[in-house]
């Protein structure tokens, strides 16, 4: 890959250097030199784009310019991309991997109307109410204590986030102890569980003592005030929202510190709230921001479209009216646009590094098209069936492999190996 040159919305001139990843500041001299090296291999001072430039200023920018090539920043690389995934390579991924979410069941006590398992939707998969055996979560939890204590991985200290999902995970309160219990377990010197949920807040006030006692990070799921939320309903149509605000406040007033630091919110966005309004109400409620989801769209039933239209709003943000209502560092942080040039940077300048081995040892790096999930590598997610998937999003016909607990062994499906490389090649991605 080249290097580039980009320009902000002020005009200034960037270069991207794929070979460095960084990005260096071009002043508009500096700029002319590189734009003629990227184009013709060679720089030539005698040009009438020059002729008013005083000639201190063209030396001083040659020598910037000699800088950045003589140190291989306008350099072009080869990159080479993975394309397929292999089952060999997945024992290695399972070393390094840092989220592991398991889907406690396929039940939920909320029939909300837009739920992307609900009546809208096609259903891709038999979803029967089947619940997680917890003997696939022990499975896997001793699968990353055995990987954990391999030489080259004891460098540090590693943290493994085990997230419960459902359906509703609080349904199955007592297996998701008994998870949390047996890892902890486990923990040593090298080895660290987070745990993490997302849940509808019907059920958390019952268990909030032991999520506070381990720090668990819970997501609440809440669109707003009572009308705001009167599409997450009960079966029998209840709207349930003032028992899921008792239960919030409940937390805030028993748990001050750990609502503080553990509880988030998210809301999906459609055509009974708005993100100004929402943002205030969760802000003059509980002292905290929430993000912002917007409808699936993708396999809509035929004859539920017009349903889903009506309640589909896009994702748009009135920043000045939001910077009325959070002060700035809330703001910021709830800001999908700035924390997704955040992660982006990240990447783009090569600033993180996985572990100790990557940051101390120079590797020739293969990367994936597109920024694709690859399996293993940062998440999985485990269905109450047992098996494994790239994540909670991709649909679950698309399996990757899945748990013998039996045998007490990770199973990766080599008749799915090729299911997976077509289906990222031919579908990207499916929600």
């Amino acid at each position: 890959m080249k290097a580039f040159i980009f320009r902000d919305k002020q005009n200034i001139s960037y270069l991207y250097s794929h070979a460095k990843h960084r990005i260096v500041y071009l002043n508009n001299v500096l700029c002319f030199f590189v734009q003629q090296y990227l184009k013709n291999s060679s720089i030539d001072i005698c040009v009438p784009e020059l002729a008013m430039i005083d000639g201190a200023q063209i030396k001083q920018n040659l020598i910037r310019f000699n800088f950045l090539l003589d140190r291989g920043f306008l350099k072009e690389t080869k990159s080479e991309y993975i394309t397929d995934v292999l089952p060999e390579n997945i024992p290695n991924d399972l070393e390094t991997i840092t989220n592991i979410c398991f889907e406690m069941t396929e039940k939920c006590n909320l029939s909300c109307v837009y739920c992307c398992y609900g009546d809208l939707y096609e259903q891709t998969a038999n979803r029967c109410g089947r619940n997680l055996d917890n003997r696939i979560a022990y499975c896997i939890i001793d699968e990353i204590c055995k990987k954990t204590v391999i030489k080259r991985n004891i460098s540090a200290k590693r943290i493994v986030t085990l997230g419960f999902y459902g359906g509703e995970p609080l349904l199955r309160f007592s297996q998701i102890k008994d998870i949390v219990l047996y890892a902890k377990a486990k923990e040593n010197e090298n080895l660290h569980f987070d745990f993490q949920m997302t849940t509808n807040g019907l059920l958390i006030d019952k268990y909030i003592d032991f999520l506070a006692e381990n720090d668990c990070r819970v997501t609440i799921s809440l669109d707003g005030d009572y009308i705001s939320s009167s599409y997450r309903l009960t079966p029998n149509g209840i709207n349930p929202y003032n028992q899921i605000y008792k239960n919030i406040q409940t937390i805030k007033e028993k748990y001050p510190s750990y609502f503080d630091s553990f509880i988030t919110f998210n809301t999906v966005l459609h055509d009974k709230n708005s993100i100004v309004e929402t943002t205030r109400y969760f802000y003059d409620n509980f002292k905290k921001t929430t993000t912002f989801s917007i409808l699936v769209t993708q396999k809509v039933q035929k004859d539920k479209k017009s349903i889903l239209n009506k309640l589909y709003k896009e994702l748009h943000y009135d920043h000045n009216a939001i910077l009325e209502i959070l002060p700035n560092k809330d703001y910021l942080q709830m800001n999908h646009e700035i924390r997704a040039c955040e992660a982006f940077f990240d990447k783009l300048l090569n600033r993180t590094k996985s572990n100790l081995s990557d940051l101390l040892c120079e590797y020739h790096y293969k990367e994936f098209p597109a920024a694709s999930c690859l399996p293993f590598v940062n998440k999985l997610f485990v269905s109450a069936d047992g098996k494994l998937h790239l994540c909670e999003h991709v649909g679950f016909n698309y399996s990757i492999g899945y748990v013998d607990w039996e045998c007490g062994e990770i199973m990766f499906d080599r008749n799915r190996d090729s299911n997976y490389n077509n289906y990222k090649a031919i579908n990207g991605k499916e929600r």
